[in-house]
């Protein structure tokens, strides 16, 4: 029997290192942009917002998925073989419970982004704009 704890080490690892390479990709992405700082943060916000939105669908989505293809269980099925139908219940519970927590975070860094994108873009006048005259 597998315990619960080696399945949610599992499935935190495999859920962290994609986290590690979306967030590499964003912040590439922003650092393209970095000549932009109101447009990096917009792409870093529609990417982290999409990011959150794909972790939700997938959290949601784990009570029905079918497990056979899915990285966690390849990783459980190399140290144990024919796992039992309680094995499968217990990591759809946890890759529901971990794929809900990175949306949520994911959510409040998309958020972080809107923010300062909208902060910048007040501060920061659009090129070519004429400045603002004193009354």
């Amino acid at each position: 029997m597998v315990s619960t704890q080696r399945i949610r080490g599992l499935a935190t690892f495999c859920l962290a290192r994609s986290c590690i390479f979306a967030g590499l990709a964003i912040a590439m992405t922003m650092a393209g942009l970095s000549a932009w700082p109101v447009l990096a943060f917009q792409c870093g916000a529609v990417a982290a917002s999409t990011l959150a939105a794909i972790f939700f669908v997938q959290g949601l989505r784990a009570g029905r998925r079918d497990l056979s293809y899915s990285e966690v269980w390849l990783l459980l099925q190399r140290d144990r073989p024919l796992l039992d139908e309680a094995a499968r219940d217990r990591v759809r519970a946890v890759l529901r419970d971990l794929n809900l927590r990175c949306a949520v975070w994911t959510g409040w860094v998309a958020m972080m982004f809107w923010a300062i994108a909208v902060l910048l873009s007040i501060a920061m006048p659009l090129p070519g704009a004429p400045a603002a005259v004193p009354a």
